[in-house]
């Protein structure tokens, strides 16, 4: 199938021109579209693992006899979304320890949001460090 260009080119151009006023005039809704997927592929993604991650900090309570107490949010929903997207076994792991201190009512130094952003960075290699 042979397409003449000139036509091609003009209907480009004219798509071009009137961009700007699809875009503000679907704009909105195709944000809300766009956040609604974005959510949808976070539910998704992240929602296995943290269930894995809790229930792995429900074993690491029981175990160590931790009477839990609320995590402040400022730590918890960070700590959440960097556990959301870890897929190394050893970094969950040290993501619910980390959880389960946080929680625990006789940790009276608090968990530093710090502490989430300097694991966050760090490679399974060097984070055995930690340990």
């Amino acid at each position: 199938m042979n397409i003449p260009q000139e036509p091609v080119l003009s209907l480009a151009s004219k798509a071009v021109d009137v961009k700007g006023l699809t875009g503000k005039l679907l704009g909105p809704t195709f944000e809300e579209i766009g956040s609604m997927l974005a959510e949808e592929v976070r539910i998704r993604l992240h929602l296995p693992r943290n269930i894995k991650l809790l229930q792995r900090v429900k074993q690491i309570i029981e175990k160590e006899g931790i009477k839990p107490t609320a995590v402040n949010l400022k730590v918890l929903l960070p700590l959440l979304n960097a556990t959301a997207l870890e897929d190394e076994d050893t970094m969950a792991e040290r993501w619910a320890s980390l959880l389960a201190s946080a929680a625990d009512s006789d940790n009276k130094s608090g968990l530093e949001a710090s502490f989430i952003e300097i694991l966050k960075q760090l490679p399974p290699t060097h984070a055995f460090l930690l340990d």
